[in-house]
């Protein structure tokens, strides 16, 4: 499925759901704008602690949204 495609793009531009809690590797990309092996790379040197399942990694919701406020604030940048 392409990300084009993605249920949960759709629910996000359709105005439904809330927000997810978990992200995958390819939404968390694309609301940090980087590239998805950026996250793959960096996510444990930015202290992200991700849950596995079916082979995927998935990070909180929480989690993401401290990491925003970290870069914000100036603390280190996300690259």
């Amino acid at each position: 499925m392409s990300l084009e495609h993605s249920p949960t793009r759709h629910r996000r531009e359709m105005g439904g759901a809330h927000e997810p809690p978990h992200l995958s590797r390819t939404e968390l990309a694309e609301r940090l704008h980087l590239d998805p092996v950026t996250i793959t790379r960096c996510w444990r040197k930015w202290g992200l602690k991700p849950i596995r399942l079916s082979g995927r990694l998935l990070f909180p919701d929480d989690q993401v949204r401290e990491l925003e406020r970290r870069a914000m604030s100036g603390e280190f940048v996300v690259k």
